[in-house]
């Protein structure tokens, strides 16, 4: 089930998502040595070095505020592999072997979108596909472009948990609320107002998100 890739288009949006929280089964988790989690990368030599330097620095914010560290791959089994391919898109969690990051750089080298992917990486999916997402949000369906309703989906408890945390409105994994939209109306309303032009609006990890990654992993 977890080797589908999930993505966002340029405005963060997803092709195929699931879940706001993380997957449960511990087999998606990196290596984690002592207090550190460890997930090897490699970055495709047809980026500038520019966009290398941007990919890195998205890095760098989980180095600062997780305990997770992409390292540049030597002989691991296991690891990512960022490329320039179709979109921006990432699988969730370690599904073992190279598994692609595919990061465009005409729109998802904007570091927002280089830390979303990051964060599927590590086992996360998108916010407001949560299982309790209907207490905070309506979908609008009528509003929805015709075969992407399945965007708006909702996971089971039984497969992803919240690891700790409350629904994160300013999460860096939340869909804006005319996404998918087939009229230019909302597609997904906030049952208070006062958050509606709140969500998908982050360019950096809220404090739910950090909050996340580091429960899933259980470290500081």
């Amino acid at each position: 089930m977890m080797k589908k890739k999930v993505g966002s288009l340029t405005k963060r949006y997803s092709i195929d998502t699931r879940a706001r929280t993380g997957v449960l089964d511990t087999i998606y988790r990196w290596p984690k040595v002592g207090n550190l989690v460890y997930v090897p990368y490699v970055i495709g030599a047809e980026y500038p070095s520019s966009d290398r330097k941007k990919i890195i620095d998205a890095m760098d914010d989980f180095h600062e505020l997780t305990c997770i560290r992409f390292i540049p791959r030597t002989s691991q089994s296991d690891y990512i592999t960022i490329k320039h391919g179709d979109g921006c898109a990432s699988f969730v969690g370690n599904i073992g072997g190279e598994q692609e990051v595919t990061l465009h750089n005409n729109g998802c080298i904007l570091h927002e979108i280089r830390v979303h992917e990051l964060i599927h990486t590590l086992g996360y999916m998108h916010m407001q596909s949560s299982a309790d997402r209907d207490s905070y949000m309506k979908i609008i369906w009528e509003n929805i472009e015709s075969g992407m309703e399945y965007n708006f989906d909702k996971v089971s408890i039984d497969t992803h948990g919240n690891f700790g945390t409350s629904y994160d409105y300013e999460s860096i994994m939340h869909y804006g609320g005319d996404a998918y939209s087939i009229n230019g109306e909302i597609t997904i309303e906030t049952l208070d107002p006062s958050k509606q032009n709140r969500i998908g609006k982050s360019v950096k990890m809220s404090s739910g998100d950090i909050a996340r990654v580091k429960n899933m992993y259980n470290c500081s």
